[in-house]
């Protein structure tokens, strides 16, 4: 399913959270990322656990722009996972 896309949300959610109680909470973020991609925080965790797979590329868009990420980070990831995007959209 979606292991390579929530491989790399996860490492990049643990990247943002820092050391100690520096950064802001694994919550804060997955928080975070809902609302840059629409949707609740218990689908975010949904796709983290690998329970859903190949979401739409306008959730990759939030998700990369709450993660200071490229999208094509996350799409490369979610295409080794077998999900298909059209070849012109990044």
């Amino acid at each position: 399913m979606g292991r390579q896309l929530a491989k790399i949300m996860t490492d990049l959610i643990e990247d943002q959270m820092g050391d100690g109680d520096d950064g802001p909470s694994a919550r804060d973020i997955t928080e975070r990322l809902a609302s840059s991609a629409g949707i609740t925080p218990g689908t975010v965790l949904q796709i983290l656990n690998d329970e859903i797979s190949c979401p739409p590329l306008d959730r990759l868009r939030g998700f990369a722009e709450a993660l200071d990420v490229p999208i094509r980070r996350l799409r490369d990831a979610a295409e080794q996972d077998g999900c298909e995007y059209p070849p012109d959209e990044s």
